[in-house]
Formats: C-alpha cells, structure tokens, sequence
C-alpha cells in the first residue's frame, strides 16, 4: 500500500469483525488516513439474502432458528444476522466517525443497470463513465431452490465437508437447469403453499434498529436516510421435514446420493 496514494479494500467480511479482529486491522494501517464506505441495506432485504447466503455455503438452519440468534448470543458468529448499528458501532470506534459515508444499497439498485460500477464510480469521482465493467458470479436461485438445497444440507451436513457442501449445491442448481425431475413441481407447489414467515419495517426488533441506525449515524448517509426507512416486506416460507411426504423425502435423497457422488473435495470455481 506504501506505493500507492489511494487504496481501496473491499471486503464485506470487515464488518464482520469482532473486536479483536478490527484492532489488528487498525493497526495494520499506521497513521494512514482511512475513511469508512458503509452499504447498508434495509434489514427485511438483508436478513432474507443473509439467510439464503448461509444454505447456499452449506448451512441446514431454518429461517426461524436463523432469527433466533439476532436476540440470542449462540456463540457462532457466522451465524448472526448483520446488524448495521453493532458493526457502525465498531467501525467507528476503532476508525473514527468523521470519514465515515453510509451508503443505501435499497435507494441505488432499482436506479441502475450495474450497482457494482455506480458504487465505485461514485466513491472515486468517476462520475458513470463506463471506467470498467463488473461481472455477477452470485446469481440469486429460486426460493423453492434453495429450499430444496437446505434440505440437501440436512442429508450432507455431517457427511460432507464445506467445499463438498458448496460443491452440492452448485451441483443442485445445475441439474434443475438442465433436467427438472419429475417430483421437483409437487415440491415447489408445496412450498408456495406453506404459511409464510413476514418481516417488515414496522416488525419491532428491526424497527427498532433501523430507527437507532437513522438517528446516530444519519448525517453520515449519502442517500437520504428515508431511503433506508422505506416501508419494506420481506416473506420467507418453509417445509419442515415432517411436512414432507415418505415419497418426497425418498426423492430428495435418491437426488442427494446421486449428487453426492464423486464431489469434488474443492471450492467449485465462482
């Protein structure tokens, strides 16, 4: 970095950090000037995509037990919905809050084609030139995929390692692209007709937060802090094993055994 005047590190793991963790950081830095970019996003939106993100890296926890550890203190940090005001919070004490700039992720997405590009474009002074090109390797499945793949977890999750796991999944959304078997369509409709589990801006523990976020840190947002208050709903539904019939658990595991096979016992590239 000594060879630089501008570096930018990107990594959505920092905030992630436990208080340990973010003095090393620090530390690391000298007497560099360092100026804090924070993406929040409203939380109905992030819990369901965090939630998500967890089955896809292998993880079999229900979406209920997954709100669970947002009031209880599990002791498995990788498991915890990301509050914004616990990682401002840090953040700004070890860094200080005087460079800190809180971007909406919510208010900018439906505006642009490439929110990659806006986000680095802006913090640059780019000004939207088309400077580069960035490319999506995380594309979002359906939800009753990944309902599908949170029951793949519950056969491998003690049979296979991480990258086996991520190897499954990977595996899963694949063959449902190439070749849905028969039984997949009763297993959506079954989904789709499950009571769903609603969060919103005005459920009390997360309107509760993003109120606190607004009137701490809102004079640190770029977008205007309405942007993150808006009214927002978020559904997420599920099926319990017992819900399931004898014969659709025995396809899901025929389709488990199948997939299981020969996995690679690497990260599948991208």
């Amino acid at each position: 970095m000594a060879e630089h005047d501008t570096v930018f590190i990107s990594s959505e793991l920092i905030s992630a950090l436990d208080m340990k963790g973010l003095e090393r950081l620090r530390s690391a830095f000298g007497e560099t000037r360092v100026e804090i970019i924070y993406v929040i996003r409203r939380l109905p939106n992030l819990l369901a995509s965090h939630w998500r993100e967890l089955i896809k890296h292998g993880q079999k926890l229900s979406f209920e037990e997954y709100l669970e550890n947002a009031v209880i203190d599990a002791g498995r940090p990788n498991l915890v919905p990301p509050l914004p005001m616990l990682h401002l919070d840090r953040l700004c004490e070890f860094f200080g809050s005087d460079t800190l700039r809180i971007l909406c992720y919510d208010a900018r997405n439906g505006e642009v084609e490439n929110y990659g590009q806006d986000f680095v474009d802006d913090i640059f002074g780019i000004g939207h030139e088309n400077a580069f090109r960035t490319k999506q390797l995380n594309t979002t499945a359906p939800d009753w995929q990944v309902e599908l793949g949170r029951h793949m977890n519950i056969f491998g999750n003690t049979s296979l390692n991480y990258p086996q796991r991520l190897n499954l999944r990977k595996k899963l959304f694949e063959r449902i692209a190439d070749d849905m078997l028969d039984w997949m369509p009763g297993f959506a409709a079954q989904y789709h007709a499950a009571v769903p589990i609603t969060l919103s801006n005005e459920t009390n523990w997360i309107a509760q937060e993003q109120e606190a976020v607004a009137q701490k840190y809102g004079s640190h947002f770029v977008d205007s802090v309405e942007s993150y208050l808006a009214p927002t709903e978020k559904q997420i539904r599920q099926l319990p094993l017992g819900m399931l019939s004898p014969q659709l658990r025995s396809d899901i595991s025929l389709l488990f055994n199948e997939l299981a096979a020969n996995l690679d016992p690497s990260p599948p590239a991208g």
